[in-house]
Formats: C-alpha cells, sequence, structure tokens
C-alpha cells in the first residue's frame, strides 16, 4: 500500500507540474476571469489538472500514512475551488464552450 502510495504522489506532482507549464505565465494562486483560456496540452483533456495532480498527490499521502479524513477534508477544498472558478470563469464563452468538450478532472470520465 506505500509503494502505490509513492507512485500516486509522484504523479501527482508530476500532473501538477505539467498544468502549471501548461499555463506558462498565467499560472495564479487567484480566481481570476481571464481572456486567454489554455485549451492544448493537458488541458485538451481535463479542465483542472493541477487540482487533479493535488488531489492525485492526497490519494497517495492518505494510502502512505496521513489521516484519510485530512485528505477527504483538502480534496473537497479543491472540488469547491474548482466549482468557484467555473463560475468566474463561464463568463467568457469560450470557456462554457471549452466546459461542454472537456472533463473537469478525469478525461473521458468526471
Amino acid at each position: 500500500m506505500v509503494a502505490i502510495g509513492v507512485m500516486l504522489v509522484l504523479a501527482g506532482f508530476c500532473v501538477r507540474i505539467i498544468a502549471m507549464r501548461s499555463l506558462k505565465g498565467m499560472f495564479s494562486l487567484y480566481l481570476v476571469p481571464r481572456s486567454v483560456i489554455v485549451t492544448g496540452g493537458i488541458y485538451s483533456k481535463i479542465r483542472h489538472p493541477s487540482y487533479t495532480g493535488t488531489m492525485i498527490v492526497l490519494v497517495g499521502l492518505a494510502m502512505i500514512d496521513i489521516r484519510l479524513c485530512i485528505a477527504y477534508h483538502i480534496f473537497i477544498t479543491f472540488l469547491m475551488r474548482a466549482m468557484q472558478e467555473e463560475q468566474i470563469m463561464s463568463i467568457n464563452p469560450y470557456y462554457k464552450g471549452y466546459m461542454e468538450t472537456t472533463k473537469r478532472f478525469i478525461p473521458y470520465i468526471l
């Protein structure tokens, strides 16, 4: 179980790094509507790869040793933040179209 957890942590960090690099200089800790929408690279498969990567890390950490309830609460926090971000970004009509063609967290599923 620990080995799987370590692999998930590493995979999650990789997903997050790929997401941040795909955004180039547009990555921000603040929720801000943007006129430019990144839809290439990892963003062509999922709308929130940075959050997805973090959630994968949290699942891995829970498998290693951290109490599952802590990881669960952080997981829910990222889910709520993604939903807030989508509300802000949906002002842009291009983002609405992007939401219709791209899954939120897991390609082809969710």
